[in-house]
C-alpha cells in the first residue's frame, strides 16, 4: 500500500502523465493518468493511479502484461509457435494490442476500435449559434477516457493540429472531453465550426 502523497509538477494539456514511486527497498512502480489535460488551467488535481512493478523495463507493467498475454491466448490470434507481444495489431483494425486497452477497446476484436461514426453539418436544425453553423461529429466514447480533435489540411504531409470543439448547449469551446469513470460506454456529439481550409480531415484521439 502507498501512501497519499504531494508531488510538485505540471502537465502540458492533452499530455499523459507518467508517474514513478520508488519504495523503501528501491523497486520503482510506475502509473500513468491519461487524463491529466482535464484539470483547470493553473489549478490542483487529485488523481487516483494505479502502481504496477515493470520487470523487464518493456514500460508495461507485469500485471498488464501478463493479462494482455491470456486474453491474446485465449483468442482467435493465439499461435503455439508465437511469443505475445502488445505492441502488435493482432485484429488487424490498425492500433496495436497495448494501445487499444488502454484506450478501452477490445484489442482482439477488429469492430472494436475508435472511430468517427457520423459526420454531417447540422443544418441549421439546433438552437445554437454554434451548433446551427457547425458540423456534428459522432463517435463512441468509453468512461474513464479523455477525446481531443484533431484537423489535418494534407493527409500525405499529415500536419494533424488541436481543434476546438463544442459540446451540445454550449457556446463556449473546449479542448478536451473528459468522459467519467463508470460511464460506460455511449454515442456522443461533438460541434466544429466550419474550416477556412479548402480541404479538412478531422480524427479523435483518446488518452
Amino acid at each position: 500500500p502507498m501512501a497519499t502523497s504531494e508531488v510538485d509538477g505540471y502537465a502540458i494539456q492533452n499530455a499523459i502523465l507518467d508517474i514513478a514511486v520508488t519504495d523503501d527497498l528501491g523497486k520503482v512502480w510506475r502509473g500513468v493518468v491519461v487524463d491529466a489535460a482535464a484539470g483547470a488551467s493553473g489549478g490542483v488535481r487529485e488523481v487516483d493511479i494505479i502502481l504496477g512493478e515493470d520487470t523487464n523495463g518493456d514500460g508495461i507493467d507485469d500485471t498488464l502484461y501478463q493479462r494482455l498475454s491470456w486474453l491474446w491466448e485465449a483468442s482467435d490470434y493465439w499461435s503455439m509457435d508465437e511469443e505475445f507481444d502488445p505492441t502488435k495489431d493482432y485484429d488487424g483494425d490498425g492500433i496495436d494490442t497495448l494501445t487499444e486497452t488502454l484506450m478501452g477497446t477490445d484489442p482482439f476484436n477488429p469492430n472494436d476500435v475508435l472511430k468517427i461514426t457520423a459526420f454531417a453539418h447540422s443544418g441549421g436544425t439546433r438552437t445554437r449559434t454554434t451548433e446551427s453553423t457547425a458540423f456534428a461529429l459522432s463517435f463512441d466514447a468509453i468512461g474513464g477516457h479523455a477525446y481531443t480533435v484533431e484537423e489535418a489540411t494534407d493527409l500525405k504531409a499529415k500536419n494533424w493540429k488541436p481543434r476546438e470543439f463544442f459540446l451540445p448547449g454550449s457556446d463556449a469551446p473546449i479542448n478536451v472531453l473528459s468522459v467519467p469513470s463508470g460511464s460506460g460506454r455511449s454515442s456522443s456529439t461533438i460541434y466544429l465550426l466550419p474550416s477556412n481550409s479548402t480541404n479538412a480531415f478531422f480524427r479523435i484521439r483518446a488518452e
